[in-house]
């Protein structure tokens, strides 16, 4: 990912009015440039199809939290974005040689509500921020509405070349270390490996503007919608990202 202010334009992100980009009935965002994305997703995806499915892994892999009020975030979440992939690229060419990954940024929303399940806190924890001890801070701040926790994270697929799925998952935990951060599957059995890739690019675009509850196990469910400030400032931050930089790919085709 390479990204500059005066790329914002060219990318077309910063010139997309927040109306433009209209919720579907499935709670998902939707305009021409995001299909656009969509469709990359999954020919970036497919560039696996002909993979043994023993040597393909999905994994998700956790950046960073970043509290914010409602505004235009990108600077903050592009650094995070960067520092995954930079992260992932050494790790995977000093110690995993060979490995090849295509992948989607994603960002998550998450309030810091007193219902906020136990893998969360400690998801957040890891991240370096005290739930209880920040919820207990604006108990008392008439800001505390004006407040959310920003999830930065990288969704791919991953082709293991000559190593096993334990090594790197291992060697990815080293490098991001804390609970929840990396979470590592193989791909569906009673799926072939093209329907695998297309199920996999499309969760890696739904770009949901909704809440859910679904670490530990849970089925993702997601429910009340984001408030209009808070749709509008994750419209805005995404616009000025500029869709194609939340695409990822390492290694040869």
């Amino acid at each position: 990912m390479s990204y500059c202010k005066n790329e914002v334009h060219r990318l077309g992100g910063a010139q997309t009015n927040v109306n433009t980009w209209s919720v579907g009935l499935d709670k998902g965002l939707h305009a021409p440039e995001i299909e656009a994305l969509r469709i990359d997703a999954h020919r970036s995806f497919a560039q696996f199809v002909r993979v043994p499915p023993e040597r393909l892994m999905w994994m998700t892999i956790i950046g960073s939290a970043i509290v914010v009020e409602p505004g235009d975030h990108s600077h903050a979440v592009v650094a995070a974005l960067q520092d995954i992939e930079r992260r992932l690229v050494l790790r995977s060419r000093r110690r995993l040689p060979g490995l090849r990954i295509r992948g989607v940024h994603e960002v998550d929303m998450l309030t810091l509500s007193h219902h906020m399940g136990p893998h969360k806190i400690a998801l957040l924890g890891a991240l370096g921020i005290d739930v209880v001890a920040l919820r207990s801070a604006l108990d008392d701040d008439d800001r505390r509405q004006q407040r959310r926790v920003l999830v930065p994270h990288l969704h791919c697929v991953i082709d293991l070349a000559q190593h096993t799925s334990r090594k790197v998952s291992e060697e990815l935990r080293a490098e991001f270390p804390g609970v929840w951060r990396t979470l590592g599957k193989s791909l569906y059995g009673h799926r072939t490996i093209a329907e695998n890739l297309r199920s996999l690019a499309s969760y890696s675009t739904k770009l949901k503007v909704a809440y859910s509850d679904s670490l530990g196990g849970r089925p993702t469910k997601f429910g009340t919608l984001y408030e209009p400030e808070w749709r509008d400032s994750f419209v805005g931050t995404l616009q000025a990202i500029g869709l194609s930089n939340l695409l990822f790919r390492h290694g040869g085709s």
